[in-house]
């Protein structure tokens, strides 16, 4: 640790114990750039509870270093972050004796024209329902006015996790008393109720709450982030499972709507991770953030265990996979490498691919996500590659109608081009520039560079003055071709022939007799076509010379 990072930890944790008059225990919380962003990151960095003083600055390292975890790094990379610019701050927080806790969906993310809050809620600390150990007891909240409807039925919690006098915290057995509770009075669901709206208010937009109920019976706000919307939110109707396929599951709550269908994968230990294939349909007891490496590949996520406001149900609809959770027996009924079709949208999973859900397009492709970068490649790509000046000859072919890059060096060469070859045959007397004559329709000017042609004359020269390796090449090729006679005057006829061959237009095949300009050295040439066809040969080695020469000759 840096020591004045160290130094300011320790004394702003004193302070807070002074004003509490007593040790204060933390929670040492993840506060990430781009993290609760255009994507969540959710359940992805670590968390510590109960953290006592002397363990808070290994705690804030520990955090940091999160930013590496495998799912971290899955999600960042996939989103097209780049980890030299994500930095990681740590919030700490004190830590209060929680009686309740949960999660709080200030819209439906299935039905979100419905206006209503969801509520789930587990006894003692909320890393139960985050993590989607245990079915949470869920309610469904009107907004305005307010009003409760529990939408499930109340759900029996025989484990808990509590805090513990040393720092750590441990899963206990729910006391007999609490068995049948419903975690949270009229009252508390109210209080929710109000700090939602307002926290929606205020961001201006639908809002992904953590929250915990302490045992004074006061309300407290842990964590606020934008709740994904998926694009597909049409209602489901009343719907009859289609015949000719067995069923399955037919129970369950639909956290990212969509259809996926492929072989089932059973994960029940963290190994088996290693082997899980594209494509395939993830099954398991309840999730966990450690499977956001594999959510990718997956056609689709069904659960035993688990509800809609759990943290890898946010990482389901970030990454579009459709995902069926708290189905009570998916592990059970679903055999490994069975074929299976997952029916997010109605709640049903039915034995092998239902080809009709497939025909219809109702299959929900996995695709990798929108990343920043793809995002700004398409962006930068609009003012890049279209062409919108085709026409050399229209009035358009100006400067100030040029809108991409692509319009600019399409403009500069033609213009380039055109000066090029409508420069007199009446170079200066000091110019270093030939007229080749070799027998073949090919008006072409060369430029020596240096070394390579053997006569000071302009007129008369052949093939036998050019030391240029690669020019040389070029030429005893063309003089190889069965080139047709008159080889200097019916011009036409040849490029007729060849139009005809080749089912070029005789008009631009007749081009190719028109001006040329060979820039050349001794392993190196550049051919300048009118047409705007160049070829370019040479050897490494002399690269940077011929352009340095280049660069004199022409500026």
């Amino acid at each position: 640790m840096p020591p004045d990072l160290e130094r300011g930890i320790s004394e702003a944790y004193l302070r807070l114990c002074e004003g509490k008059k007593r040790l204060v225990r933390g929670a040492v919380r993840s506060s990430a750039v781009h993290e609760d962003g255009e994507f969540s990151f959710a359940g992805q960095y670590t968390t510590f509870l109960n953290v006592p003083g002397d363990s808070i600055l290994q705690r804030y390292k520990d955090v940091v270093a999160s930013l590496y975890s495998p799912g971290a790094l899955t999600c960042y990379k996939t989103k097209g972050y780049h980890e030299n610019g994500i930095a990681m701050s740590v919030g700490i927080q004190e830590m209060i004796e929680v009686k309740a806790a949960g999660v709080l969906y200030t819209r439906d993310p299935n039905s979100p024209g419905e206006d209503s809050i969801l509520i789930s809620a587990v006894l003692g600390l909320g890393g139960l329902a985050v993590e989607g150990l245990t079915t949470p007891v869920r309610y469904r909240v009107a907004r305005l006015p307010f009003s409760v409807v529990r939408w499930d039925e109340i759900q029996v919690q025989t484990e808990m996790f509590v805090c513990r006098a040393d720092g750590d915290i441990e899963k206990v057995p729910v006391p007999d008393s609490g068995l049948e509770r419903t975690c949270l009075s009229e009252k508390h669901i109210k209080k929710l109720s109000d700090f939602s709206l307002a926290i929606e208010d205020h961001y201006g937009c639908p809002q992904d709450i953590e929250w915990a109920v302490d045992d004074l019976g006061r309300v407290f706000v842990v964590q606020t982030r934008p709740l994904v919307i998926p694009s597909m939110q049409a209602q489901a109707e009343p719907y009859t499972p289609l015949t000719g396929y067995r069923v399955l599951l037919d129970k369950g709550t639909i956290t990212s709507r969509g259809i996926g269908c492929g072989r089932a994968t059973i994960v029940s230990a963290m190994d088996d991770l290693r082997t899980f294939t594209d494509n395939a349909v993830l099954a398991t007891k309840y999730t966990s953030t450690r499977f956001a490496p594999v959510i990718g590949k997956a056609r689709a996520l069904v659960t035993d265990i688990g509800s809609a406001t759990m943290h890898m149900a946010t990482i389901a609809r970030e990454f579009g996979v459709p995902a069926l959770v708290g189905t009570g027996g998916a592990t059970r009924v679903i055999r490994n490498d069975q074929e299976v079709t997952v029916d997010a949208i109605h709640g049903i999973v039915y034995d092998e691919i239902v080809k009709e859900l497939v025909d219809k397009g109702g299959e929900k492709k996995v695709r990798a996500p929108e990343t920043r970068f793809l995002t700004l490649a398409k962006r930068v790509c609009g003012l890049i590659v279209p062409l919108t000046l085709v026409d050399t000859d229209g009035e358009v072919f100006r400067p100030e109608c040029c809108k991409t890059l692509h319009d600019i060096t399409r403009f500069a060469h033609q213009k380039a081009m055109h000066e090029m070859f409508t420069i007199t045959s009446d170079y200066p007397e000091d110019s270093e520039v030939y007229r080749l004559g070799i027998g073949i329709p090919l008006c072409i000017d060369v430029i020596d560079l240096g070394e390579s042609i053997t006569v000071s004359a302009k007129k008369g020269l052949h093939r036998e003055h050019i030391h240029s390796l690669p020019l040389g090449a070029f030429l005893d090729g063309l003089s190889a071709l069965p080139w047709p006679e008159p080889r200097h005057i019916d011009v036409r006829g040849f490029f007729g022939m060849v139009a005809h061959t080749a089912a070029i237009p005789e008009e631009e095949l007749v081009r190719i007799g028109e001006r040329s300009f060979a820039f050349i050295s001794r392993e190196y040439y550049e051919f300048f076509h009118q047409t705007g066809v160049s070829s370019l040969c040479y050897g490494g080695v002399r690269r940077r010379t011929f352009e340095r020469q280049l660069h004199q000759i022409l500026f």
